[in-house]
């Protein structure tokens, strides 16, 4: 009676192994390596058969079934890679590509070994379809490729436009500057980073900096603005800048920051300002000296308008009340 309740007992497990086993959703399988020489399968599930598109009892019939399988370019290296494993005993771990109802597929096994009394070595383990997950890979890796091209085009544009470009923190503390900014500021690029951007605003327009800085936290876009900068030898530069604050990821936080930088764009006008400078200072010496000409000097525009009398001519004839106006204006005037 013990006996009978013991194989009902014990049939009933193998029925549930069984039923388990079938139903798994992995290929399972037992490949025994016989100690005498040859290989075969010992068992293989209805999912292995699914996954592979074989037939059971060909592929326990003639394990070479399930080897020719394989696709050509990567059966080589998983025989190779059998034989190894059969000799060091080291789990067999493999991923490559396999021919299933004449389409490619990617799959990967793995199994663990057991060295039997008789010297057989059976090896048991599972066999599943991943090929979603290479070609999610092979967009990832596509997608990565892609946004490293984006980030060196970036990067090119970055360092070799024709403007000085800085990412300071709220703060003003520069964190990031181009080849060009450096340049402006006669400071190599890795000195610069860490330095306040302030020390580089001449002392007379320092008031601007910092109001340019406010606008730019408070309002995120600055209109254009003109700074001369002192540079660390001595020397000066005009500079035509614009700022705008915007938000980065966590990971490009400044100190204080909140999580926000500001970008400069700064843009070389020295010569123009110099030149500027230079006529306004001839016209002055120019006014300067039709002032004090002893004679009556004025000049018209071409709409025939006053626009200049000089101090002769206002001490004759109080001529300054004529500007703006026309002759015929004039002479109603009077």
């Amino acid at each position: 009676m013990m006996l009978k309740e013991t194989e009902a007992t014990l049939g009933e497990s193998l029925s549930m192994y069984e039923d388990l086993v079938s139903n798994i959703p992995v290929g399972v399988y037992r490949f025994r390596m016989k100690a005498g020489g040859g290989w075969q399968f010992d068992f293989v599930n209805s999912r292995f058969c699914e996954l592979t598109g074989l037939d059971r009892e060909d592929v326990l019939n003639d394990y070479e079934t399930a080897f020719r399988a394989v696709h050509p370019d990567d059966l080589n290296t998983f025989i190779s890679l059998n034989e190894s494993v059969g000799k060091t005993l080291a789990p067999f771990i493999w991923e490559g590509r396999a021919i299933v109802h004449g389409k490619t597929r990617w799959m990967s096994a793995e199994s663990r070994p057991t060295l039997m009394d008789n010297g057989d070595i059976v090896w048991s383990g599972y066999f599943t379809d991943i090929t979603n997950r290479k070609r999610a890979e092979k967009r990832l890796r596509r997608v990565q490729l892609e946004l490293e091209a984006s980030r060196d085009n970036y990067r090119n544009l970055y360092d070799f436009a024709p403007v000085g470009y800085f990412t300071l923190t709220r703060k003003g503390v520069i964190t990031e500057v181009n080849m060009i900014g450096a340049t402006l500021l006669g400071t190599p690029c890795s000195k610069l980073i860490g330095r306040g951007f302030e020390g580089f605003i001449a002392p007379q327009n320092m008031g601007l900096w910092f109001q340019h800085l406010l606008e730019a936290r408070l309002e995120g876009v600055t209109q254009s603005q003109d700074f001369w900068l002192k540079r660390d030898d001595g020397s000066s530069c005009c500079v035509s800048l614009e700022s705008l604050c915007m938000a980065v990821p966590d990971e490009r936080k400044g100190e204080n920051s909140g999580g926000q930088v500001i970008r400069v764009a700064v843009t070389d006008i020295t010569a123009r300002k110099l030149a500027e400078e230079e006529l306004q200072e001839s016209q002055n010496r120019f006014l300067l000296f039709m002032d004090y000409l002893p004679a009556i000097v004025f000049i018209k525009d071409s709409d025939g308008r006053t626009i200049y009398v000089n101090k002769t001519m206002d001490i004759a004839l109080g001529a300054s009340k004529w500007l703006g106006l026309t002759l015929p204006e004039i002479f109603d005037m009077e």
